[in-house]
């Protein structure tokens, strides 16, 4: 929320600020990154899709054939509790944002995720008290209308405050706030190449791949 205030304000942003988001959010962002998070003061913003807060089993979106396994450790594919969300959000170091209620693909479906999305927002409020709040679109690419167009002008009329994608973009003064790129942080990345998608070389790299003949 900083760099969404010092953006409308049009006040300077450091150049070497970076955001910390989790989507979805399992039990293991609690077990396993908070830690961290808590030790290095790293402020983060979790968006949560909030019909599985307190769910014991996985999220039926998830892809991952090994969830749910009894070999495999329930906090990796178990989503996150309300109690483990209020305990993060008391330090005051984690931030919860949207992530549509039901995390549907909704490609297509703007009345219903302008729906799903107000759902998403009245929970935040009743168990947070959480109000405009930052959103996440579910998939979140562009190229294959998980959002933009349609979707960002429904978002918008919800009232949330800011929309991200999950385009390989940085964000730059004059970035429309509900049209925000991120970086994945991948299992095979360090930090040389978390850098050097921080710094723009990925997305420079990306775009000169694409545009080379086949």
């Amino acid at each position: 929320s900083e760099v969404l205030k010092r953006h409308s304000a049009g006040s300077p942003i450091p150049t070497n600020w970076f955001v910390v988001t989790f989507d979805d959010v399992y039990e293991n962002v609690y077990t396993n990154a908070w830690p961290v998070l808590r030790e290095l003061e790293i402020p983060a913003t979790l968006f949560l899709a909030t019909k599985y807060l307190d769910y014991s089993t996985p999220f039926p979106f998830d892809d991952w054939t090994d969830k749910g396994k009894p070999e495999v450790p329930v906090n990796d594919w178990k989503p996150i509790t309300t109690e483990q969300c209020l305990e993060m959000q008391k330090s005051g170091l984690i931030e919860l944002g949207a992530h549509t209620h039901s995390h549907e693909d909704f490609r297509g479906r703007p009345t219903d995720f302008h729906q799903d999305l107000l759902i998403c927002k009245q929970q935040l409020k009743t168990r947070f008290n959480v109000e405009n709040p930052t959103f996440a679109f579910p998939y979140g690419t562009k190229q294959t209308g998980f959002s933009g167009g349609e979707l960002t002008q429904s978002a918008k009329e919800t009232g949330v405050s800011c929309c991200l994608t999950t385009e390989d973009e940085q964000v730059f003064p004059n970035s429309d706030p509900y049209d925000w790129g991120r970086f994945t942080a991948e299992q095979s990345d360090n930090g040389n190449t978390l850098a050097a998608k921080l710094e723009g070389y990925f997305t420079v790299l990306k775009n000169m791949w694409q545009k080379c003949p086949v």
